[in-house]
């Protein structure tokens, strides 16, 4: 290359983090205004998507998703969170468009993903129900609309699907599509949403599971930094008529989160605990009380790459006495009732390559333990993912 060229080349990259540096120093300098004008009118839907917004574009994401959480309601979103908050981003830019204090408007987002990977069961208490290790393709379809007045009043729907097809004939594939349709009214420093859901999902030999219900869920703004999230959901999970209908019950549950930003706003660190009880069953262990925690981190390195992991622990406790023989002994058997804990521990990169493209490779292991043998499971999936989003105009 001539020294011109690298002259040219020199210039180009300095003038790219000259123009980064003074659009994020312009959004710093407006935050102040847009707090004082939040804070003049709590209840404002468009002074919060502002402020919102210039939080996203300073680089502080786990600011700006705090306060989009109590305006807008979308789910089924990536799991990264810079995806996330660029997604309310760009859904308040539409809200914001001329009219925004007077009229409603729609907002939205979508995208697709696809990709590959390899399943592998690490252990299980019965051998040959697949292979070793899988090669396996996945896809996702996620999109979601919301209608937003001015006065915080708004309505809501979602569709997600996610299918696993496996290069084995051994491993039934996977498929899961999930439907929520809600009405939600933006607080002066919150929101509540009031929810119907359903979901189907494919269980393998042509059969399907049915799940609906419905939730309420309330989110609040403590302050800048911090966030909490309460939630309940009752629903009927039905399995299909043969074998399988004994395991169809009803299922209770409440929920409590807190959502903490740090390293200036910019990353965000979660921490959940969740109970209920299923019951109207006819499995052979019965009712059963439920309890667990949940703990995330998201990190972004920079507006294009960052980081998750999460982590998360659930007990089951049932109460039916069983039966058990050991398989070590001979005809000596133990009258005691089944307890589960369930492990999951998932991590993941996200690395926007082009505007509107991403690329996602993600880590899930699985550990269920339990005091029966029939129960005890362990798995690891990988997969590498190429994300596409698209605007909703």
């Amino acid at each position: 290359m001539s020294r011109c060229g690298v002259r040219s080349v020199v210039a180009l990259f300095a003038a790219t983090i000259i123009c980064a540096t003074q659009i994020v120093f312009a959004a710093e300098s407006d935050i102040p205004e847009l707090e004082r004008a939040l804070e003049a009118d709590r209840a404002s839907v468009a002074a919060r998507l502002r402020l919102a917004r210039a939080y996203y574009a300073a680089g502080r994401f786990a600011d700006a998703k705090i306060l989009f959480d109590t305006v807008l309601r979308f789910e089924g979103l990536p799991a990264d969170l810079e995806s996330q908050t660029e997604i309310y981003m760009r859904a308040a830019e539409r809200y914001l468009e001329p009219d925004a204090d007077t009229a409603g408007r729609l907002v939205g987002f979508d995208y697709a993903a696809a990709g590959m990977g390899g399943y592998t069961v690490n252990s299980s208490s019965v051998t040959g129900t697949s292979e070793p290790s899988d090669l396996m393709y996945i896809a996702n379809l996620s999109g979601g609309l919301s209608y937003l007045w001015p006065s915080g009043y708004s309505l809501n729907g979602s569709l997600d699907y996610e299918a696993q097809i496996f290069d084995s004939s051994t491993t039934h594939n996977d498929s899961d599509l999930r439907l929520r349709v809600g009405v939600s009214r933006a607080l002066a420093a919150g929101i509540i949403e009031l929810a119907l859901r359903g979901r189907l999902t494919y269980i393998g030999d042509g059969d399907h599971r049915h799940d609906y219900g419905v939730s309420l869920d309330w989110h609040r703004a403590l302050d800048v930094r911090n966030e909490i999230a309460l939630g309940t959901f009752i629903r009927r999970r039905q399995y299909p008529s043969g074998a399988s209908a004994d395991r169809s019950r009803s299922i209770a549950e409440a929920s409590a989160d807190w959502i903490h930003s740090f390293a200036d706003g910019g990353a965000s660190f979660s921490l959940g605990i969740h109970g209920g009880y299923q019951y109207a069953t006819r499995r052979a262990d019965g009712d059963s009380a439920l309890y667990g925690a949940t703990i995330g981190l998201d990190w972004p390195f920079s507006e294009r790459l960052g980081a998750d992991v999460s982590a998360e622990w659930e007990h089951n406790r049932f109460n039916t006495d069983r039966i058990h023989f050991h398989p070590d002994t001979l005809d000596e058997a133990y009258i005691l009732r089944r307890k589960d804990n369930l492990y999951e521990v998932a991590t993941g990169l996200t690395w926007e390559f082009a505007t509107t493209w991403n690329l996602q490779p993600r880590v899930v292991f699985l550990h269920d333990r339990s005091n029966l043998d029939d129960f005890h499971y362990r798995s690891t999936e990988f997969w590498v993912s190429v994300r596409k989003s698209f605007a909703v105009e």
